[in-house]
């Protein structure tokens, strides 16, 4: 579990394997996922398609190979 506040980032760090891509793609809503995401205290498995759109403008991901 972690939060992270308004205007505050947040970084996954770890070793190959370990699930930073997986935790980023489902904070994205790219793949199925199992338990509660909110962003913005709302719920991810709660939005319509345009929701879900709405909210994946907050989410960013910075690849390392871009």
């Amino acid at each position: 579990t972690f939060s992270i506040a308004p205007n505050e980032t947040l970084a996954l760090v770890g070793e190959s394997g370990c699930g930073k891509s997986t935790t980023a793609k489902a904070l994205a809503g790219l793949v199925p996922y199992s338990g509660d995401i909110a962003i913005g205290g709302r719920n991810l498995s709660g939005l319509g398609r345009d929701e879900r759109k709405a909210v994946r403008r907050d989410v960013q991901m910075i690849f390392q190979d871009p």
